[in-house]
């Protein structure tokens, strides 16, 4: 049960990697979903909480903090996540302990000029 659009398994490479690697999914690889289209501040209301507590018990079942990725736009969620966090619910302390690294892929940090220009020269 994986992040799966229009039948598409959007991490299916990845997941396989880390399957051959060990790996177990709804164990070890947890997904996440959101409304990308929603604000941060809607994101608190719900989605970050949840968040919180999958990572909380991620952590106590396995014994060792995680390690987040997002695609595209969930790198930003990540981020806003982990500043909320942070800032809001469980402390510095809190991230410290239960997230061992963040990893994006393909965020759109900084838009898409940066690439644009890279592109263009």
């Amino acid at each position: 049960a994986g992040l799966t659009v229009f039948g598409y398994e959007v991490y299916g490479n990845l997941t396989q990697r880390l399957e051959s690697e060990g790996f177990v999914r709804d164990v070890d690889i947890l997904p996440m979903g959101y409304d990308w289209r929603l604000s941060v501040a809607d994101w608190e209301q719900e989605a970050f909480p949840r968040f919180f507590r999958t990572i909380s018990d991620a952590v106590s079942k396995n014994g060792q903090p995680v390690v987040l990725t997002g695609l595209s736009m969930a790198a930003p969620f990540t981020h806003a996540f982990l500043r909320w966090a942070n800032a809001k619910r469980g402390g510095k302390s809190w991230v410290q302990k239960n997230v061992h690294a963040f990893v994006p892929v393909g965020g759109p940090f900084n838009g898409a000029v940066n690439a644009l220009s890279a592109l263009v020269g």
